[in-house]
């Protein structure tokens, strides 16, 4: 899914708040993300939110996650990254 505006999108169970790409494979209690800045002009963290508590399973220094209400808030440096940056979760 790409995401082109800077403004908040809500999809399935997984808000943004920026321009971005996302893939999304579910598999079980299991998620991964791959996502992009496909405008490389981000300049800041950008914030993706996902309904439900989440845990990384591979340590990522690209990413802070945090839970909060229920809710899973990821910030991800996409911050001159000519690439996805890969995130694997687990359902707690």
């Amino acid at each position: 899914i790409n995401f082109w505006k800077n403004k908040e999108v809500k999809v399935d169970n997984i808000k943004v708040f920026s321009p971005l790409s996302l893939i999304k494979i579910d598999k079980g209690n299991e998620m991964t993300l791959a996502i992009s800045d496909p405008t490389q002009l981000s300049k800041n963290e950008t914030e993706v939110e996902i309904d439900g508590e989440y845990m990384i399973t591979s340590k990522n220094s690209d990413v802070k996650l945090s839970i909060n209400d229920g809710k899973t808030k990821l910030k991800i440096n996409l911050v001159n990254k000519g690439q996805s940056v890969v995130i694997n979760l687990k359902k707690k």
